[in-house]
């Protein structure tokens, strides 16, 4: 590897991290993103409980723990020495530490989100080495790994500590051992199979990793598949995997509580079966059109000069996409396990469409390139910066720990956003729902309010499901004098009766301020929302939600 080629990759690796730590603390100390906390929760219980085998203690985990546990085995180490500094650096009793940590987690979820990034780092480079196994050039696994640094879907993933980069990252690595050319025949495969096996610890989705293993045998192999059945070696690695494919189910049995996200039970059209690899791979087409026409002309110079990848690759490719079709559904995030075999692809087709048309046509095939690099590196960072910038209601929750007077008064109504309350308001949500109370509400009470953040009279109404405090909630906040009311514009709770009376309560009071535009790009849920360029038109990530000063004589009232 020459100096300039070092240099290209350092750029590339730098660009990846700058643009996905950019995001690690989005939301905070806000819990927006959808599947993190079990991870952390699980992590911490772990430490709390002294235990690494979570089935022992299935009650203490079963509310929040639904996946396999090695990924909060990961994160132990990590959050153990968060704790460690805050226990030393903090005066009290265990009491008041354990309720100061459960006031906010959100040390713990930037250290869980910085192990993503560099995990998402190791990705980068790994694709690197992957297409340069498979390629033997530079340029082919330099343009692979730009593909995946830039990539809007794995940048999202990298900066939250879901387990979907993980899953990536298992599926990538596999590719990575059956391809290195220092190992030995039997080194590559065991590697292989190890790694799918230690995945299933992660997720199940991780099995899959085992039919690119049995097409990576099928067609680069010189070995008949009859000869390889009649090696002990081969039943020695299906007995392993079969060992650590259980081993996660021993040591915490609910690790499939995902149970209900399951739909192969439900009817589907066989023209919806029969075009799922369409539809799957139309929702990241429009959001990185240039990742996908480069990966989609790779998959055709693939078939004429590379025909030892272009099977495997697209065979994969249907397989999964049949496979989530039947048992899933179809969401971006689920995309994550073929983003590294659609970057080397890319990777390759670009590099080869050039050197095709150089030959004709030098300042087109100049001109083509450098636009499938910039703008891909303008998104990146776009979107890099808006994670930075935060979510609206982070920056709602911030306005108004800024801008109202402490105890002021205020209804929120707006998903996953919650503002600190005092003792008084959380007293008074207890009486209206008393399993609405989660740990964050159980320390403030302990303290009397929140012992880091400005708190408020607030009472919280997304984790409020008694609907009979809704029927008349307009009487209940005059009767209860409330001054303000934050409200999102969407309606959440996908009741549309009761979010106008809520609209209609807000809009008879003074509105203040808003964040937001309901930006269909989502960090939260994971989700690219249609064209990239809509991150330079998006000023905000997340909902709009409003604050609206209620009017005095409905207080009085």
């Amino acid at each position: 590897m020459t100096p300039l080629y070092k240099k290209i990759l350092f750029t590339i690796l730098i660009l990846g991290f700058a643009v996905r730590v950019a995001g690690v603390g989005y939301g905070l100390p806000l819990w927006l993103v959808a599947d993190e906390p079990p991870f952390v929760l699980a992590a911490l219980k772990m430490i709390e409980l002294k235990t690494i085998i979570p089935g022992l203690h299935a009650e203490e985990f079963k509310s929040f723990l639904y996946y396999p546990p090695y990924l909060s085995y990961i994160l132990i180490p990590i959050l153990g020495i968060i704790l460690g500094f805050k226990y030393f650096s903090f005066e009290g009793s265990l009491a008041d530490f354990t309720n100061y940590l459960g006031a906010d987690l959100s040390y713990f979820f930037v250290g869980a989100r910085l192990l993503s990034v560099a995990l998402a780092v190791l990705s980068i480079y790994l694709v690197y080495r992957t297409a340069k196994n498979i390629f033997k050039e530079e340029w082919p696994a330099l343009l692979s790994s730009f593909f995946i640094a830039t990539s809007s879907l794995h940048i999202i993933l990298s900066m939250t500590s879901r387990q979907w980069l993980a899953i990536s990252l298992i599926h990538l690595s596999v590719i990575y051992f059956l391809t290195e050319p220092a190992l030995s025949f039997k080194k590559r495969y065991f590697l292989s199979v190890l790694v799918a096996g230690v995945g299933m610890g992660i997720s199940v989705i991780s099995s899959l990793s085992v039919i690119l293993i049995i097409l990576y045998c099928l067609f680069f192999e010189e070995k008949k598949i009859f000869e390889l059945l009649r090696e002990k070696f081969v039943y020695l690695l299906a007995f392993m995997f079969i060992a650590l494919a259980f081993l996660p189910l021993i040591l915490y049995p609910s690790s499939l509580g995902f149970g209900r996200d399951v739909t192969a039970s439900e009817s589907k059209l066989v023209l919806q079966f029969i075009l799922a690899p369409f539809a799957f791979l139309a929702r990241i087409l429009f959001a990185e059109p240039f990742l996908v026409l480069s990966s989609a002309v790779g998959l055709v110079f693939a078939f004429f000069y590379q025909r030892k990848i272009f099977w495997p690759f697209l065979i994969f490719i249907l397989a999964y996409s049949y496979i989530f079709n039947f048992a899933f559904r179809f969401e971006d995030r689920f995309l994550s396990p073929l983003l590294p075999l659609i970057c080397i692809l890319a990777g390759f087709g670009l590099w080869k469409f050039f050197n095709y048309l150089y030959r004709f046509e030098k300042l087109i095939a100049t001109a083509i390139i450098a636009v499938f690099i910039i703008l891909p590196a303008i998104f990146s960072l776009r979107l890099g910066y808006l994670a930075y910038a935060g979510d609206s209601r982070e920056n709602m929750r911030a306005w108004i720990e800024e801008g109202l007077p402490p105890d002021a008064k205020i209804i929120v109504s707006a998903r996953l956003l919650r503002v600190s309350s005092n003792k008084e308001a959380l007293l008074e949500q207890e009486k209206i729902d008393k399993n609405s109370l989660r740990q964050v509400e159980r320390s403030e009470i302990y303290f009397g309010k929140n012992p880091i953040y400005p708190s408020f009279h607030a009472l919280n109404l997304n984790s409020i499901e008694n609907p009979d405090f809704f029927a008349d909630i307009e009487k209940y906040i005059a009767d209860n004098s409330y001054e303000y009311m934050v409200l999102a514009e969407t309606d959440y709770r996908k009741n549309p009766e009761l979010h106008e009376r809520f609209k209609k309560i807000a809009e008879e009071g003074e509105f203040i301020v808003s964040f937001g535009e309901d930006s269909p790009v989502s960090i939260s849920e994971s989700f690219l929302g249609g064209s990239p360029f809509l991150l330079l038109e998006t000023k905000e990530l997340g909902p709009k939600v409003s604050l609206y000063n209620l009017p005095a004589a409905g207080r009085a009232r």
